[in-house]
């Protein structure tokens, strides 16, 4: 009696870790895919802000689009919405010069679950010139709302 007791105890417990394991797995799987979609999201939203804003950021310099290269994306965890991103991306200067793989960071904001709103902090790195001695960071900053078709 004591050895069915055992045995029933043991199935029921068995089985009760393998349903937890199934519900973790799953639970991970869709934090899985909201990550890939807020990546895709994020690299997408970046090369819409960047064709489109880059001359009124950052002057007379041209944007080369599908340029945007991704190295890192952190969640800040500070702030569940905000994202810092960096990579690389390629520009054209004022004269036509060609500055590729030029460092850049932003940071991200998710206004709504959707992606729909955004704001953005996009930060690049600038190579010294005739009125920069020195390499040094500018920044864009814009707050966007985006349409799906």
């Amino acid at each position: 009696m004591k050895r069915l007791i055992l045995l029933i105890s043991f199935l029921l417990t068995t089985l009760f870790v393998v349903q937890s394991c199934g519900v973790s797995r799953t639970v991970d799987d869709r934090e899985n895919q909201l990550v890939q979609w807020q990546e895709s999201t994020i690299y997408s939203r970046l090369e819409l802000l960047c064709a489109e804003n880059y001359k009124s950021f950052f002057g007379s310099r041209t944007y080369k689009e599908n340029s945007i290269s991704i190295s890192m994306i952190e969640l800040i965890a500070t702030n569940p919405n905000t994202y810092r991103v960096q990579g690389f991306h390629t520009y054209y200067g004022f004269l036509g010069a060609v500055y590729e793989d030029a460092p850049f960071q932003a940071i991200i904001t998710f206004l709504d679950e959707r992606g729909k709103r955004m704001h953005f902090k996009f930060y690049k790195h600038s190579s010294p010139d005739l009125l920069h001695p020195k390499s040094y960071w500018e920044k864009g900053e814009k707050t966007m709302t985006f349409y799906e078709y």
